[in-house]
C-alpha cells in the first residue's frame, strides 16, 4: 500500500502533503467548534501539532496521508484524504475530510472527496474505501452517499460509537455503458 504522492488538482482545488506550515491553519480548523463538533477533540494546537506530526509519519510509513486542501491560489480551504485505519484487525483505508466552515456547501468537499477517493483506488491500490461517520454527523453521511459509500454496519473505532461506510471498487468504477457511475 505504498503511493508517494504528489499535488492532486482538481479543477477549483488542490490537495498537497501536510507540511509544518500548515500548522497555524490547521490549528485554527481544530480550533472550530462548528468545524469539530462531529469529531475527535482536536481543539488544542498542542493536538494539532501532534496531529500533522502524526499524518507526516504515517506518510512516511504508508505512502499516503490526508492532504492540506487549499485554493487553486493557496487559499486554505481544510484537510482531506486518505488515512490508513485498522478495523477489527484489518487494514482499511478511511477518506477523512475537514473543512473550514466559509467552504461548506459549495461542492468543496464533494470534490475533495472524490478525488481522494479515485486516489485511493488508482493509486493506492485498495479494492475498497470507509468513512468512519458519527451517526449524528448528517453531512458527513449524505457526502458519504453522494460519493458511492453505502452503510455497512455501526461499530465502536476509538472509543466512539461510528457507523462504517464503504464502497467497493467495482461499485465506485462501475460501468454503465462506459461511463462512470460517481465521477
Amino acid at each position: 500500500m505504498l503511493a508517494r504522492s504528489a499535488a492532486i488538482e482538481t479543477p477549483r482545488l488542490r490537495l498537497r502533503e501536510v507540511g509544518s506550515a500548515d500548522l497555524p491553519a490547521l490549528a485554527a480548523l481544530f480550533a472550530d467548534r462548528e468545524v469539530m463538533a462531529h469529531y475527535l477533540d482536536f481543539l488544542t494546537p498542542a493536538a494539532a501539532a501532534n496531529w500533522v506530526a502524526t499524518h507526516m509519519r504515517i506518510r512516511v510509513a504508508h505512502g499516503f496521508a490526508p492532504w492540506t486542501v487549499e485554493l487553486r491560489d493557496g487559499t486554505f480551504v481544510g484537510q482531506c484524504g486518505p488515512l490508513p485505519q485498522v478495523i477489527d484487525g484489518k487494514r482499511e483505508v478511511e477518506v477523512v475530510c475537514f473543512l473550514r466552515r466559509p467552504y461548506w456547501r459549495g461542492g468543496f468537499a464533494d470534490e475533495a472527496c472524490l478525488a481522494s477517493v479515485r486516489y485511493a483506488f488508482e493509486r493506492i491500490g485498495v479494492d475498497r474505501v470507509i468513512a468512519l461517520i458519527l451517526p449524528a454527523n448528517r453531512p458527513s453521511v449524505r457526502l458519504a452517499l453522494r460519493r458511492g459509500l453505502t452503510f455497512e454496519r455501526n461499530l465502536m473505532h476509538g472509543g466512539l460509537a461510528c457507523a462504517l461506510y464503504a464502497v467497493e471498487r467495482a461499485v465506485f468504477f462501475g460501468r454503465v455503458a462506459g461511463r462512470d457511475r460517481f465521477a
